[in-house]
This record gives structure tokens, sequence and C-alpha cells, in this order.
């Protein structure tokens, strides 16, 4: 009787040590695999961050500086790294190109203008400030008082895109700078457009619409009879007949 009490009560123990079992076994399936799942979404994360880095500098040392800024603004935004790392790296990177741009302007590898180029592709990452003021001044024992390309490049930077745009379409297309004055162009119309765009919306706001049209007008040789600067002349022009019926009508 003793003996059939005793297998009585080992029976659910075994039970119970096997259902145990079963669920520490089934646990650590799921720890190894999310550990497992996890190294793989990191390595993933970090290739595909390496990869736009490398990409990223690929196409700035040859000079695609469109692709390269659109490359990091759109690519890889999902990527936990990207957010932590980029700026960062994109500061290494770009100290180790000015101190570049320093040596070989001073053994007259390349040009001021050349050197111009680069470093306002840098500036407008906003990143390095100060180590651009730098080169800027290492760069202005260099530069050609005579060098239309700088005048325009410097104008450029300053924000003055009216004189930028002036001076890059004044530069003939046997000059050496032409190319590069070339990719500036559509730069400058873009930038003089949105600020004409502005400005006539802050003199139609006080009903100046003449004022307006003339501040158009006087610039649309100058951005090649822009399309959308001609429509904006034509739509101001309907507005002022309409305000001028409506306040001569009262």
């Amino acid at each position: 009787m003793n003996e059939l009490n005793n297998e009585s009560f080992k029976q659910p123990e075994e039970n119970f040590n096997t259902t145990k079992e079963k669920l520490n076994l089934k646990l650590i399936t799921i720890v190894l695999s999310s550990v497992l799942l996890i190294g793989i979404l990191f390595s993933f994360t970090t290739l595909s961050y390496k990869s736009l880095v490398v990409n990223f500098k690929n196409y700035f040392d040859n000079a695609h500086y469109s692709t390269a800024n659109n490359l990091v603004v759109t690519k890889g935004n999902m990527n936990i790294l990207k957010s932590f790392k980029i700026n960062n790296d994109l500061t290494s990177y770009f100290k180790d190109k000015l101190k570049s741009i320093t040596e070989k302007l001073n053994n007259g590898e390349i040009t001021s203008d050349e050197a111009l180029v680069i470093i306002n592709e840098i500036n407008r990452y906003n990143l390095l400030d100060k180590e651009i003021d730098e080169t800027v001044g290492v760069l202005s024992n260099n530069i050609s008082s005579s060098s239309t390309l700088t005048k325009g490049i410097s104008e450029y930077q300053k924000k003055n895109f009216k004189e930028a745009l002036t001076i890059f379409k004044s530069i003939p297309s046997n000059n050496e700078g032409y190319n590069t004055a070339a990719t500036y162009i559509p730069k400058c119309k873009e930038e003089y457009t949105n600020y004409l765009l502005k400005e006539v919306d802050t003199l139609v706001a006080e009903h100046y619409y003449s004022k307006s049209i003339t501040l158009l007008e006087e610039n649309l040789e100058l951005l090649d009879n822009s399309t959308k600067i001609s429509d904006k002349i034509e739509e101001l022009k309907t507005a002022r007949d309409k305000y001028i019926q409506e306040r001569d009508g009262k």
C-alpha cells in the first residue's frame, strides 16, 4: 500500500519536472532566437549605415555634390545609427577634406577657385564654421583679385544671389572657370527667384501691385524669362486690375 502511494506521488512530480524542462527549453529557444534576430538586425543596420557613408564620400570626392547631398538627406532615415553618428562622421570627413585643401593650396596642386567650390559645398552642411574660416584665411592668400569665378562664389556664399548670378553669367565659355560657373547659375536662379517672390508677397500684402510687377519685370531678363516669374507678373496684373475696380467702385 505504501509503495502504491509512493508511486502515485512520484508520477505527478515527474510530470511537473518534464513540463518545467519543456518550458525552460522553450524559453531558451525564444531567448536565443531573439538574440540572433537582434544580432542580424544590428549587422544589417551597421552595414547599411557604413554603405551610406562610403557612398557619400565617393560622390563628394568625385565632385558629385548634389548626388552626395541627396543621398545623405533622403537615404537611411530609419537607420538608428544615422541619427546618432552621421553628424560626427561627416564632421570628421570634412575636417580631413579641409586639411587636404589647405595642403594642396600651399603646394599649388589646386587653384583657389577649385578650393572655394569645395569649401562652399562643405559649408552647406553647417558643421565646421571655425575650420572653414581658417581654410578661407589660407585661401585668401592664394586668391587672385582678378578671378571672376572667385568673386561670383564669394557673392554666392554671402547670399547675394543677384550679384553672383550676374557674375557667373558674364564668364565666357572659353574661360577655365566656365564649367564651375555653369553649375552655380541654376542655383542662383532658384535662390533669387524665391527671394523675389517673397519680396512680392510682402509688397502685395500692402497692395503695392505696380511696384511688385516692376520688381519682377526688372529681373526677368536676368532670370532668362523665367516662366515662374512671367506667370507671377500676369497674376499680379490681374490682381491689380481687380483691386483697382473694387477700390474705385466703393
